[in-house]
């Protein structure tokens, strides 16, 4: 109810600040897992002083470098727990706090969050070059996917191999009416969220890379049928991962593993 009542009240406002929880807790550190890291600041095109981090592959000779866009709470310091296993199998993992997140400079909203992404896009690029890094490869969860999407429309895909969107949407707007839907009180309500909800960095289109979509059908922060949607929209190749009874990106964290072996058998094919 208190959550319903937020999103009315920021709608109403014409905040957008309701798909941003940011935090500066530390909520883990790579050396806990024996992960060798390195800090990276990285200067968005307004001048604001976002934070990242490489957390090395544990192989001598990296297998490629995964980029995460991370979800709307906390941080990248609990985010990259998603993902840091992938360091235990040769790929090297490049994580960063959009502006008001972790010690990254600012306060996010849509269009400075939009400027971050393409800052990391950048250094992703060098990063892998460094790292001598066979594959670019972007990763969205969840308020990272429309994120990512809607950056690789300005910043566009030369040299990205793969796209792979977990637990995410496109429309802002969407998302927002979905919330008030959930709820008899606020159902009505529902069609203020295309009025006041800021839809202008909302992604318009679905890059033709390589992409893979995992969603789970119990998702109940992102409701499956987003991730249908943009299935639906992209263009081959492309592979709908449908996790049966998945919630919120937990899919790694399911069936002894089973995924995390897929997205490996997935990236290692030429």
């Amino acid at each position: 109810m208190k959550l319903l009542l937020l999103l009315v009240m920021t709608l109403l406002t014409g905040c957008s600040s309701f798909f941003y929880y940011p935090d500066s807790n530390t909520y883990y550190r790579p050396e806990q897992f024996k992960i060798s890291s390195k800090n990276i600041e990285m200067i968005s095109s307004d001048g604001t002083a976002i934070q990242g981090m490489l957390l090395r592959s544990k192989k001598k000779v990296s297998k490629g470098l995964v980029v995460q866009f991370h979800g709307n709470a906390e941080n990248m310091s609990s985010h990259m727990t998603s993902l840091m296993w992938l360091t235990d199998l040769g790929y090297d993992l490049f994580t960063f706090d959009y502006r008001g997140y972790g010690s990254s400079e600012g306060h996010p909203g849509p269009e400075g969050v939009n400027q971050d992404a393409l800052a990391a896009l950048k250094m992703a690029k060098e990063l892998q070059i460094k790292r001598k890094a066979p594959k670019l490869i972007v990763y969205g969860q969840s308020l990272g996917g429309v994120i990512l999407l809607r950056a690789l429309e300005d910043f566009g895909t030369e040299g990205i191999d793969h796209l792979i969107l977990e637990s995410t949407f496109m429309s802002y707007r969407s998302v927002a009416a979905s919330v008030f839907k959930k709820s008899f009180i606020t159902y009505l309500l529902f069609p203020l969220a295309y009025i006041f909800a800021d839809g202008s960095y909302s992604a318009n289109k679905v890059p033709e890379i390589p992409l893979v979509v995992i969603h789970g059908t119990n998702d109940v922060i992102i409701n499956y049928e987003f991730g249908k949607d943009i299935f639906k929209k992209a263009k081959a190749p492309k592979q709908l991962w449908t996790i049966q009874n998945g919630g919120h990106i937990n899919a790694y964290f399911l069936e002894q593993g089973k995924y995390r072996e897929k997205l490996i058998t997935y990236l290692s094919k030429e």
